[in-house]
């Protein structure tokens, strides 16, 4: 796959860790493929969204990195919620935070099981 000279010079601009470059409009557009980028350099192209993510995770855990203070909270409500990836301790984030979910997610995590609990409660009606 062939990448444009624009596209090269976002990606060599990129933060050293690994991150997802999307070529297209959408993530939800067909002819959307991504890019995993590592140091500043393309890692793996051609990729679905999906595909895209799972590698950024592998490349994280794999290579035993923490997330980037600016995507932090995105990237471990990704993995609490979606991935099921709960340790009781410890996280991959760069702060001195130990033993404790990011306050944002653990926001995000309360309302969602409010969320799941009202639903519930509905479904348990009909």
């Amino acid at each position: 796959m062939q990448t444009s000279p624009c596209v090269s010079e976002l990606i060599s601009d990129l933060p050293p860790t690994p991150m997802v470059v999307v070529l297209g409009t959408s993530i939800f557009d067909c002819d959307c493929t991504c890019i995993v980028t590592l140091d500043g350099a393309k890692c793996f192209e051609g990729l679905s969204f999906l595909a895209a993510v799972e590698t950024l995770y592998a490349a994280y855990f794999c290579l035993n990195m923490k997330y980037n203070q600016e995507v932090q909270a995105t990237l471990e409500f990704i993995q609490r919620q979606l991935v099921g990836m709960n340790p009781e301790e410890g996280s991959r984030q760069l702060n001195r935070r130990i033993t404790s979910v990011h306050p944002k997610v653990h926001s995000a995590l309360q309302q969602l099981d409010k969320l799941k609990k009202k639903w519930q409660d509905c479904m348990s009606r009909i």
